[in-house]
């Protein structure tokens, strides 16, 4: 991709995927979109610092430590695909979401409220149980949430009624 950036200056969407790409290098800085899945990618660096949407499905990226690294280098991703990478399987989604807290969607589904949860609680050190019981209390906490709302709405008609007629 050497060269790329000089040449389109404000490309916002590349879509290098099936190619034969070791290396995400060359980016132009502007792209928010990156679509590299399939390629032999060997190394995750230098990723554009305007990327939301990175795509790097069945690349083979195997160094874990590395893949955390280059996502927490990137503070604006919103929507990673990641699946088929070994270094990915290694960390797992929570710590994909430790990593990049600031992930809406993951692999195959939008990340919740319980998945930031748990993810924060491995981000501070705690271990699966620590996980477990933070996505419990988040879930217990939305319960409650849903259901003051739910008995405020029922008392909030019969009051607006009566308001009306005044």
């Amino acid at each position: 991709m050497t060269g790329l950036a000089a040449a389109c200056p404000a490309l916002v969407t590349l879509d290098v995927s099936g190619n034969r790409l070791e290396c995400l290098a060359g980016a132009p800085p502007t792209v928010d979109t990156l679509r590299a899945a399939g390629n032999p990618l060997t190394r995750l660096i230098n990723l554009p610092p305007s990327l939301v949407t990175l795509d790097v499905t069945g690349c083979g990226l195997g160094d874990a430590g590395e893949l955390e690294a280059a996502l927490a280098a990137a503070p604006r991703l919103r929507a990673l695909y990641a699946s088929g990478n070994p270094a990915a399987s290694a960390l797992g989604r929570l710590r994909l979401l430790a990593a990049c807290p600031g992930l809406s969607y993951l692999d195959d589904g939008p990340v919740t409220g319980g998945d930031r949860a748990a993810a924060a609680a491995l981000a501070r050190g705690g271990g699966a149980a620590d996980a477990d019981a933070a996505r419990a209390e988040w879930a217990a906490g939305e319960k409650a949430r849903v259901r003051a709302v739910e008995e405020g709405s029922a008392g909030g008609a019969g009051r607006g009624k009566e308001n009306a007629a005044a």
